[in-house]
C-alpha cells in the first residue's frame, strides 16, 4: 500500500536531507507524499510517507494522520475495517474523518492500546507516535507480510519500510559478513533470519512491536505460532471451506484495480475460483516464459484452462511474456531494491509480472504465497531438503548430510570460501532453529513451524521489494491468520493423508470447487528466468578481474574458482546452474559498488 519511514535525531543534516529520502521511496507510493517533524526535547522525530491509494482515495486520507494527538503511518490493509467499525463505533457518537482503513486502525489503537492488535485481520506495517506519552510505537503484522527496518544508533532510532533509506540515515554502515555467509551456505530461504547485509539494522520479527520511550527501546512478541496448539482439531470440512471463502472476500476489498495471480496450480486457482465469485472484473495474469499455450504440461496451458472455467464478460486473461536480457544496470536496479545481492534468478519472472500490471492500471494482486508451507505443499517433490527431513530422523547428522550434499553437487558450492568451521556452525543453527520453532515434539510440526517462521519471510520480503518496486500491492488469501491456525491446529498425518503428494485436505475440502484436471496436477515451482542466453557469461568474463579484486568477493567465494564457472555444466541441487552462481557473484559485487564505494 505504500512506503514509511522515520528517525528520532538531533541530526540536523538528516533533517535537511529527510525529504530527499522519501522521494526516493516514491516508487512505493506514487499517488502522495507527506512528512513531519515533531520536536521533543533535544531531538526530532521526523516521519514521511509516500501512498499508493487502494482505499478511500481521496486525499483526507494521505498520511501521517493525525487524531486524539496520535500520529500514524501505516502500510498495508486492515481487512476487517467495516466489521471494526460497527462492533466498536457503531453507538450513533463516534465520527470519522475518512473512510480509510488507516483511521480505523489509529482509532483500534487509541481505545485498545496493544490489546487492539489481536482484533486486526490484515497485513500491515506501521509506527504510531502519542503526542502526550512521547512515545513511537513500531508493529508487524504476524507473518512479516509487509516487512518494516529498524535501527538503533546510539541515541537514534530509524525505520522504514526500504533498507536502503535506513542505510543512507545511519552514520556508519559496516558489512554483516555473517550474512552474506550464512545465506550463500544455507540458500537464502533456508537461511533467512532477521539479519540483514548490514550491521545493525534489522527486520522488525513477525509479530513484534517495538516501543521506543525516554532513549530506551523495548522489543516484544505480540502473536507466536509456537503458541498455537498442534493436533487437536477435528476435521471440519465447511469450517475450512468458510474460511477460505471469507479470506479471499476481504482480500478483495479495494477502491482500485484488482489482479489475479494465476499459474494454474492448486493454489493460484482455487483463489481465482473464489475471487472471481465477489469481482467479476478480475485481470487474471499468468507470466510463463519460452513456452507455447499448446504445451500440454505448461503453466500457460493449465492457466489459460482455470481461466476459461471462472472466466467472465468482465473479466481478462492476460499472459505475460519477456525477454530477459542481462546487464549491469538491470542488476543495479533490483539489487537496490532488494538491498542485498540476487539470490534467485526469478526476480526477473516476479518484476516482469507486476511490471505489466502496473502498465495495465492494476495496483492489487492476489497470490498464493503461504499455502506451500502451510499445507505441506512442498512435500515431497518440490523441496528436497523438506520432504528428506521429513522422512529421517531429525538430527544434527541429517541436517548436516544435506546441507553438504547439496553444496558438492552444486556450481556455487564449488566456488564457495567457507570454512570447515563456519559451515559446522552454520549447520548446528539451523539445526536448534528448526528443534526450537515450536514448544511440541513433533519433527514434522517443528519443520512446518520453521518454514513459516523462515522460508515464508524470506518469500514475503522478496516480492514485496519487487512488487511495490513496481508500485503494485501483494496480497495473500492464505494468510489470514485464523486460516494459518485451523492449519497449524491440525495433526500433520491429515495433511499427507490420501496420496502423500501435499495439501491432501485441501484437496478434499475443495475437490468440488475445480476441475479434476488441476487438483490432480503434479505441484511445479515457479519458473525460473532463462539464463540460457549468453548475457550472464558475458557480463562475468567482461568483468572477471574485477571481481577477483574485489574485497567482499575475496571474503566470500574462491577467487581463484570463479573463471572456472564458465566452463561448468548444468547440476542439480542448490544453485545446480552454473549461470546462477554467475549470477549471484555479479551481483554480490554490485551490491559491493552500490552500498560501499
Amino acid at each position: 500500500m505504500c512506503g514509511i519511514i522515520g528517525a528520532v535525531t538531533n541530526n540536523p543534516l538528516l533533517f535537511k536531507r529527510f525529504n530527499s529520502f522519501l522521494v526516493d521511496m516514491e516508487h512505493r507510493g506514487p499517488d502522495g507524499i507527506g512528512s513531519m517533524k515533531v520536536k521533543v526535547g533535544d531531538k526530532s522525530y521526523l516521519f514521511g510517507h509516500t501512498r499508493l491509494a487502494i482505499q478511500d482515495l481521496s486525499i483526507d486520507s494521505n498520511q501521517p494522520f493525525t487524531k486524539h494527538n496520535k500520529t500514524i503511518l501505516f502500510n498495508g490493509e486492515i481487512y476487517n475495517k467495516s466489521e471494526l467499525k460497527t462492533e466498536f463505533f457503531n453507538n450513533g457518537t463516534h465520527k470519522f474523518q475518512t473512510n480509510s482503513d488507516t483511521e480505523v486502525l489509529l482509532e483500534i489503537l487509541h481505545y485498545f492500546g496493544l490489546d487492539g492488535l489481536s482484533k486486526l485481520s490484515g497485513m500491515f506495517a506501521f509506527a504510531l507516535f502519542d503526542h502526550i506519552e512521547k512515545t513511537l510505537l513500531l508493529v508487524v503484522d504476524r507473518f512479516g507480510i509487509k516487512p518494516l527496518y529498524y535501527s538503533i544508533e546510539g541515541q537514534n532510532v530509524f525505520f522504514s519500510s526500504d533498507i536502503n533509506s535506513i542505510w543512507k540515515m545511519r552514520s556508519k554502515n559496516d558489512l554483516n559478513i555473517e550474512y552474506f555467509n550464512r545465506n550463500i551456505y544455507l540458500d537464502h530461504f533456508i537461511g533467512f533470519t532477521q539479519e540483514t547485509p548490514f550491521k545493525g539494522i534489522d527486520l522488525l520479527s513477525p509479530g513484534s512491536y517495538l516501543i521506543f520511550k525516554d532513549d530506551n527501546v523495548e522489543i516484544k512478541k505480540y502473536y507466536d505460532i509456537s503458541n498455537i496448539s498442534f493436533g487437536h482439531t477435528l476435521e471440519n470440512e465447511e469450517n475450512l471451506a468458510s474460511l477460505f471463502e471469507t479470506s479471499v472476500k476481504n482480500h478483495l476489498i479495494s477502491d482500485v484495480a484488482i489482479g489475479c495471480n494465476l499459474s494454474g496450480g492448486f493454489d493460484s486457482s482455487l483463489i481465482a475460483v473464489f475471487a472471481s465469485k465477489y469481482n467479476a472484473a478480475i485481470k487474471f495474469l499468468s507470466v510463463n516464459p519460452n513456452v507455447s499455450i499448446e504445451d500440454k504440461h505448461s503453466d500457460l496451458f493449465y492457466s489459460k484452462f482455470l481461466y476459461d472455467f471462472v472466466s467472465s464478460e468482465t473479466s481478462s486473461y492476460h499472459n505475460v511474456s519477456f525477454e530477459e536480457s542481462w546487464s549491469l544496470s538491470s542488476i543495479d536496479r533490483f539489487v537496490t531494491s532488494l538491498g542485498t545481492p540476487i539470490y534467485d534468478d526469478r526476480v526477473v519472472v516476479w518484476n516482469a509480472l507486476y511490471s505489466y500490471a502496473k502498465k495495465s492500471g492494476v495496483k492489487v494482486v492476489l497470490n498464493g504465497q503461504g499455502a506451500d508451507e502451510l499445507w505441506y505443499g512442498y512435500y515431497p517433490k518440490i523441496w528436497r531438503w523438506f520432504s528428506n527431513l521429513f522422512h529421517e530422523q531429525l538430527d544434527i547428522e541429517s541436517v548436516s548430510n544435506y546441507i553438504n550434499k547439496q553444496l558438492k553437487s552444486s556450481a556455487i558450492g564449488q566456488s564457495l570460501n567457507c570454512s570447515k568451521k563456519l559451515q559446522t556452525k552454520y549447520n548446528e543453527e539451523l539445526y536448534h532453529r528448526i528443534k526450537c520453532s515450536t514448544n511440541e515434539l513433533n519433527d514434522h510440526k517443528q519443520l512446518t513451524c520453521f518454514m513459516i517462521n523462515s522460508v515464508l519471510p524470506s518469500l514475503l520480503k522478496f516480492e514485496d521489494s519487487i512488487s511495490m518496486l513496481n508500485s503494485v500491492e501483494v496480497r495473500v488469501p492464505f494468510l489470514d491468520h485464523k486460516l494459518v491456525e485451523y492449519a497449524l491446529s491440525m495433526p500433520s498425518q491429515t495433511h499427507l493423508q490420501c496420496t502423500f503428494q501435499g495439501k491432501d485436505y485441501l484437496k478434499k475440502v475443495f475437490r468440488n470447487h475445480l476441475p479434476i484436471e488441476i487438483i490432480e496436477r503434479t505441484k511445479k515451482p515457479l519458473p525460473k528466468g532463462d539464463l540460457n542466453n549468453d548475457t550472464i557469461n558475458n557480463l562475468f568474463l567482461t568483468n572477471i578481474n574485477e571481481l577477483k579484486n574485489s574485497d567482499l568477493i575475496g571474503k566470500l567465494y574462491d577467487r581463484s574458482k570463479l573463471a572456472a564457472l564458465l566452463q561448468l555444466r548444468d547440476q542439480n541441487g542448490f544453485y545446480g546452474r552454473p549461470k546462477e552462481a554467475m549470477l549471484q557473484i555479479l551481483t554480490t559485487w554490485r551490491f559491493e559498488k552500490l552500498f560501499c564505494g
